[in-house]
């Protein structure tokens, strides 16, 4: 007769799946609209004060005075001719060319006014301009989580006998 323990052990088994998080996001973005840098520089005032004006009116202005000009010196072109044939046989001809250029340099010599001109500033502007937009940005955050499983085997201890009426041997 023959004493038989056989023994089973418990087992645990444990799965788990280790969290995740799913993150959705739309950044922050920052939208910039600039114009410029625009600058405008009037100097109309300064201009007229030297004599200068808007190129139309200062064209005409050339115009007319180099006309006046021409005109002034055919005058006086003339007027010398006629004083040259007036004086012919009256007065030593040596004589009266030397007057006429002498009387020529003395007109030559200006009247001089200095001033400092223009005494008024350009008047400057300056435009720029810049236009901010914010479109807010988001985030979404998920946890995704599972429950472990656990599987738990009971252990045993089996006792029977061998070599007796009970184990069927005999």
């Amino acid at each position: 007769m023959e004493l038989r323990i056989q023994t089973t052990f418990p087992q645990l088994d444990i799965n788990y799946i280790w969290p995740r998080l799913v993150i959705n996001q739309q950044p922050t973005q920052i939208r910039v609209e600039t114009s410029g840098p625009k600058v405008e520089i009037d100097q109309r005032e300064a201009w007229s004060e030297i004599g200068y004006s808007a190129r139309p009116l200062f064209n005409k202005q050339i115009s007319d005075l180099s006309r006046a000009a021409v005109l002034k010196g055919i005058r006086r072109y003339a007027q010398d001719g006629d004083r040259v044939v007036r004086s012919l046989g009256k007065v030593d001809m040596r004589k009266v060319t030397p007057q006429i250029v002498k009387e020529r340099d003395r007109e030559k010599i200006p009247e001089l006014n200095v001033a400092a001109v223009p005494r008024t500033r350009p008047k400057v502007k300056f435009a720029y301009e810049a236009t901010v937009d914010w479109v807010e940005g988001w985030v979404t955050i998920h946890a995704i989580t599972q429950p472990p499983e656990i599987t738990w085997q009971l252990g045993s201890v089996d006792i029977f006998v061998v070599g007796t009426q009970y184990d069927g041997r005999g």
